[in-house]
């Protein structure tokens, strides 16, 4: 199926992979937009320290690997597996402790019947509550996995790659809390 971004645009050269009327069109994007909300819920859940916001996009069974982000600066990380683990671990690292935002740059959707594909670069800024000081600027690249259930798409995978950053990452991770991982 041809990739595009969720306003519609081109991620390959040749076709939009549109079809030629509206109503199909309008229907495309209306999918699409519902594929990068639910990586939204999921980044806001972190930013805002709402775990059921967390958890509300994810299957109960969803895998979370940030294992090649924090590569990029020289730590470990597991793959974190299913919906309490993802959530116990990013709220134990975030809540009260860290001030985050996140803001997804130019989405691209690839759906094919109940599954989807979302590709997104993200920018992301932590800085630590108690110490203003310290904080990191990262350029993540997200690549979510989706499946559709009902009327609402739900992820089942995350991998996240580290692009670039500045700062000190490893200050803003370093407190995961023990927990269960695979």
């Amino acid at each position: 199926m041809m990739g595009r971004s969720a306003t519609g645009t081109l991620n390959h050269s040749g076709t939009t992979g549109f079809g030629s009327d509206g109503a199909g069109r309008r229907e495309e994007q209306r999918l699409d937009g519902q594929v990068v909300e639910a990586l939204r819920r999921f980044a806001d859940g972190v930013a805002v320290w709402d775990r059921e916001r967390l958890i509300s996009p994810l299957t109960a069974d969803a895998e979370l690997d940030p294992r090649r982000a924090t590569e990029a600066w020289s730590a470990r990380s597991p793959q974190l597996i299913g919906q309490d683990t993802i959530a116990d671990i990013l709220m134990g690292i975030f809540a009260g402790r860290v001030e985050t935002t996140h803001t997804l740059i130019a989405p691209r959707v690839v759906i094919d019947g109940g599954l989807a594909r979302l590709g997104a670069p993200a920018e992301v800024r932590h800085r630590l509550i108690d110490d203003r000081a310290v904080g990191a600027q990262l350029t993540y690249r997200y690549t979510a996995d989706l499946v559709g259930v009902g009327s609402r798409w739900l992820v089942r995978r995350i991998d996240i790659d580290t692009v670039r950053y500045r700062g000190d990452p490893a200050a803003v991770y370093c407190r995961a809390p023990a927990s269960r991982t695979r």
